[in-house]
């Protein structure tokens, strides 16, 4: 434990549960390694060189990860909690039911990149771009992402209870049955996403951007809606009861059977929208556009 590893090469080691405590390891070569079950506990990993390394179930705990890199990287089932990550680049990597409680995420690259059950509590997310990952079952509760990327990310079934996602882009995302409960997202993108069943309610996304979003049922009851963007959007049976949506534009959106009963507001914009079965029982929506142009 403590050693000074820096430069050092391990490239196709069997290292399975190593003691690396504490460690400097900048510069070390780890390419192809095997070091499962390992204890990385406040190791330093600079500049460390981390293609096709396993770690799986080992331990990181106050671990820091500054100016790596790393392709097809395993970290399944490690405990990462505390650890921060910084000045990264990592792609078809595996952090498949770690525990990452409280990380750090700080100007990293991640493509391809698969968290599926991973326990991802409490991460902050700063100047991170995550691109084609997958967050399946993922419990994402209160984490803080503001202008952070996750464009083409699956997240079926992610929980992102109370999180913080302001300015972030989530293009493209399928995320069916997601539960974004209390979060707040103000002028974050969802263009294009793709949201089944999923649950909005009591969030702030005021003027959020959910262009040629698509999915059924989804649930915005109770959400802060003020200057929400849904142009063209697909919204089966979808749920706005009590909402505030007070300049919201509804434009050329498809709102078959959705529940706008109770909604407040005024200047929201229905031109053009597909509206059959819709219900406004006791809105109060004073200028709202039902027009077809506005």
């Amino acid at each position: 434990t403590n050693a000074i590893l820096a430069g050092a090469t391990f490239r196709r080691a069997f290292l399975q549960q190593g003691d690396f405590t504490g460690a400097n390891l900048k510069g070390v070569d780890f390419t192809q390694a095997i070091l499962r079950i390992g204890k990385f506990s406040k190791a330093s990993f600079e500049a460390t060189i981390l293609d096709g390394a396993d770690f799986s179930r080992a331990d990181f705990v106050g671990a820091l990860f500054t100016d790596f890199g790393g392709t097809n990287v395993k970290f399944d089932r490690a405990i990462l909690t505390g650890q921060t990550l910084t000045d990264g680049l990592l792609a078809k990597s595996s952090f498949k039911g770690a525990i990452m409680t409280g990380m750090k995420f700080e100007d990293l690259n991640m493509t391809q990149v698969d968290c599926t059950g991973a326990m991802m509590k409490n991460i902050e997310f700063k100047d991170t771009r995550i691109q084609e990952s997958t967050f399946d079952d993922v419990v994402m509760d209160g984490i803080l992402a503001e202008d952070v990327e996750f464009s083409g990310a699956k997240m079926a079934g992610t929980s992102l209870i109370g999180a913080r996602v302001a300015d972030s882009r989530f293009y493209n995302i399928n995320a069916p049955n997601s539960i974004w409960v209390n979060a707040s997202g103000e002028d974050s993108k969802f263009d294009g996403a793709i949201l089944d069943g999923a649950n909005f309610s009591y969030t702030n996304v005021a003027d959020a951007d959910f262009v040629g979003i698509s999915g059924d049922s989804i649930d915005f009851r109770g959400a802060f809606l003020e200057g929400a963007d849904f142009v063209g959007a697909m919204l089966n049976d979808a749920v706005f009861y009590g909402a505030n949506v007070n300049r919201a534009n509804f434009k050329d959106a498809n709102l078959p059977g959705a529940d706008f009963s109770n909604t407040r507001g005024g200047e929201i914009q229905f031109c053009g929208a597909a509206m059959q079965r819709t219900d406004l029982t006791n809105a109060y929506v004073p200028t709202a556009y039902f027009g077809t142009f506005c």
